[in-house]
């Protein structure tokens, strides 16, 4: 915590100024860090849902690729499964994918509620220790009357 020095009429104004324009700039960066780090969740929000999609194309396909095989029967049966087999790979693949994804955009944001929580509880602190010299500073001018 920064101390500042009296002047006759308080605290000196360019160390105050120059410890709250330290704090603006402070507040600023991680307000900016947050709007990154929620384009960046927003990005991988969309990336969940584009796999997602992928998904239901990959299901999708599974489901018309077991209707032509049983109206057709013109692939062999070992032909049919490795295409199947195939497809369910790919749509687990996507799927993993997809949820270690999530699971990384949770834990981006976890960090990031963490660290609003930090700097509020250190804001509030400070505001706290400010409170507190200015509590003392009323008493000395009441103390200095009598």
């Amino acid at each position: 915590m920064d101390k500042f020095n009296y002047e006759a009429n308080g605290y000196n104004r360019s160390e105050v100024n120059i410890f709250i324009n330290d704090v603006i700039k402070k507040t600023e960066r991680l307000l900016s860090t947050i709007r990154v780090q929620n384009k960046k969740i927003e990005n991988l929000e969309n990336k969940l849902t584009y796999y997602k999609s992928i998904e239901t194309t990959i299901n999708q396909t599974i489901e018309k690729a077991e209707d032509f095989s049983k109206q057709k029967r013109k692939l062999s049966e070992e032909k049919y499964e490795m295409i199947l087999t195939e497809a369910k790979e790919n749509a687990s693949r996507i799927v993993n994918e997809a949820l270690i994804e999530a699971a990384n955009l949770n834990r981006k944001k976890q960090l990031i509620e963490e660290k609003m929580k930090i700097l509020k509880s250190q804001l509030k602190i400070d505001l706290e220790k400010q409170m507190k010299i200015v509590e003392e500073i009323d008493k000395i001018d009441i103390d200095e009357e009598d």
